[in-house]
């Protein structure tokens, strides 16, 4: 039996990669986690098929992956594929009902689309798990067919469109 009495492990060049505390709980410099959001209004128009999401703001940033405005997406980073957990949630401001849908892409390719009837301010979501490799990326898209051009984003109650994720 050999016992092994360390607080924190670097890597080759000296660079933190793992802490450990008294308590047991194990940290590591960078998770590799995102959160993009839209926290202003974004006009969906009626029957114009996949409209990317222009997130503009993040919550979460790790690694720093995400970019913003017109060609939103999270990139995973060099050095950072693995397995991710990815989660997009949108809603049509609208009480209009109509067909709708939330889109996950990767490398601009559908990976997970939920199509809803969208009646009172429906919520849609996409959840999924992928093997990511760096240099891939993540998008999201809503589609609109209730009739008229509505909006998304903004905050009522929280944040009503978001894409999020972490690697494993």
């Amino acid at each position: 039996m050999s016992i092994l009495r360390t607080n924190q492990i670097q890597d080759t060049s000296g660079n933190t990669a793992m802490m450990i505390d008294d308590t047991g709980l194990v940290t590591t410099s960078v998770k590799h986690a995102f959160y993009m959001y839209r926290s202003a209004s974004q006009s969906i128009a009626h029957a114009s098929g996949y409209n990317q999401i222009q997130f503009d703001a993040t919550r979460i940033n790790e690694g720093n992956g995400v970019t913003l405005g017109a060609s939103a997406k999270y990139t995973v980073p060099a050095n950072a594929g693995g397995i991710y957990v990815l989660h997009a949630f949108g809603r049509l401001e609208t009480g209009t009902d109509g067909n709708a849908s939330v889109q996950m892409r990767l490398n601009g390719t559908a990976i997970g689309t939920a199509y809803y009837y969208n009646e009172y301010y429906d919520g849609m979501n996409v959840s999924l798990i992928r093997n990511l490799s760096a240099g891939d990326y993540i998008e999201m898209g809503i589609t609109n067919s209730v009739g008229v051009a509505v909006n998304v984003g903004g905050f009522d109650a929280g944040d009503s469109v978001y894409c999020w994720g972490y690697r494993l």
